[in-house]
């Protein structure tokens, strides 16, 4: 199981590159995750140079089910702490949005307000160290793999396949094997 939960970035185009984690991580610079699925959260735990230095975790929208951005940021800050509001785009590639950021010496958090484009809140964890050197970590950037083709190539081919076959899978950003039925969980 782990070993399906874990991904290189080496260039090879993936449902993330399109999806929630779009402008989370580079390819080919040395960076991976790990997912890991809980009975209310998604957390991916990215690394780079085989090193953890984020955590996303992606609440489902059951668990706060109903609750608006602001309910849940006063929440959080119940339990962390004053926050900084900020709104904009927080990472290339996102939607714009609304967030709230903690900043301490050895912890970078922010809550992520992903409900209206894809349904759910999110608390990223990250190393403020690793995040100041992201540019130097870095050295391939992600608009160097777009000039050099992966995903914008696969787009512009003409092909008789369903193009959209995989859209559940790039929204969510869950892969299934689609070389294998679907197995359906008999409870």
């Amino acid at each position: 199981e782990i070993r399906d939960s874990y991904l290189e970035f080496d260039g090879t185009p993936s449902a993330y590159d399109s999806g929630y984690l779009k402008g989370e991580f580079t390819h080919k610079n040395g960076e991976s995750l790990l997912r890991v699925r809980t009975k209310n959260t998604q957390d991916f735990f990215f690394f780079i140079n085989e090193r953890l230095w984020k955590r996303y975790r992606a609440f489902d929208a059951s668990v706060f089910e109903g609750a608006s951005f602001t309910e849940f940021g006063s929440a959080l800050q119940k339990r962390y702490g004053r926050a900084k509001t900020k709104n904009g785009v927080p990472t290339p590639g996102a939607p714009s949005t609304q967030w709230l950021e903690w900043k301490e010496p050895r912890i970078l958090a922010r809550a992520v307000d992903n409900n209206e484009f894809y349904g759910f809140y999110c608390l990223i964890l990250e190393d403020p160290r690793t995040v100041a050197k992201l540019g130097k970590l870095r050295k391939h950037r992600a608009d160097d793999a777009a000039a050099s083709g992966g995903l914008v190539d696969m787009v512009e081919e003409q092909s008789d396949e369903d193009q959209n076959a995989d859209i559940a899978d790039r929204i969510t950003g869950e892969i299934r094997r689609h070389d294998s039925p679907e197995i359906v969980d008999q409870k």
